[in-house]
């Protein structure tokens, strides 16, 4: 078993905080794309302002759930030690 030194945790929070700041962009990109291509091209409909609203804030946290479920499953041994 190895110890883990401040390095080590500096290392893994910056990765933490990039992580952070990728996974609102992710989901906002994919509900730009739900908005823009298959609402219209594949639904031929179009998103009301405020159903857009709710779309984007749907979207950034599945987003940053995502980014929160796949940081703790990097460490599934941890917690016992």
């Amino acid at each position: 078993m190895r110890s883990r030194n401040a390095l080590d945790l500096q290392r893994e929070r910056e990765g933490s905080l990039g992580v952070i700041g990728l996974s609102p962009a992710y989901g906002l990109s994919l509900s730009d794309f739900g908005t823009r291509f298959v609402f219209r091209n594949l639904l031929d409909e179009e998103v009301e302002p405020d159903e857009a609203v709710i779309f984007h804030v749907g979207h950034t946290i599945y987003g940053l759930t995502l980014e929160t479920w796949m940081s703790f499953s990097d460490r599934p041994g941890e917690v016992y030690e």
